[in-house]
């Protein structure tokens, strides 16, 4: 995290992480499809199609495309901005997590994460596990 970063969990790649996007207003249901761009146990972002009628404040339910039967995550959109060739092409939606994110769906979104961590113990001369030696 960079020295004006104020979050308070780190966010990792989504990599090609298909994400949908769903909230109503009034009698109508909206859905919108995109790309995750960054995902923590916070809150996320992802790259989509624009959508004029999705705005800061608006309550949305965030869920893996490609995850059926999945749980559905409460966020709150905290940013909506215009990206790609003379602004026009996509927009960058930000949310916020209304409860932490469910580590299950984090680990199956984000493209970094490993759930195998390989420590293996490398034979270093002059270290014993129990002590250093020069």
């Amino acid at each position: 995290m960079g020295d004006g970063d104020r979050r308070a969990s780190p966010r990792y790649s989504g990599g090609s992480t298909s994400i949908l996007l769903i909230w109503s207003e009034g009698e109508n249901n909206h859905e919108l499809k995109g790309q995750l761009r960054d995902l923590s146990m916070n809150g996320g972002a992802a790259l989509t199609a624009w959508e004029p009628s999705l705005s800061v404040g608006a309550r949305v339910w965030f869920h893996l495309e490609h995850q059926e039967g999945g749980p559905w995550l409460a966020a709150k959109v905290v940013g909506v901005s215009k990206k790609g060739f003379l602004r026009k092409r996509a927009r960058l939606i930000r949310w916020m997590f209304e409860e932490p994110c469910n580590y299950d769906i984090f680990k199956r979104a984000i493209s970094d994460f490993s759930r195998d961590s390989s420590n293996e113990d490398v034979e270093t001369p002059g270290f014993d596990r129990r002590d250093w030696r020069d």
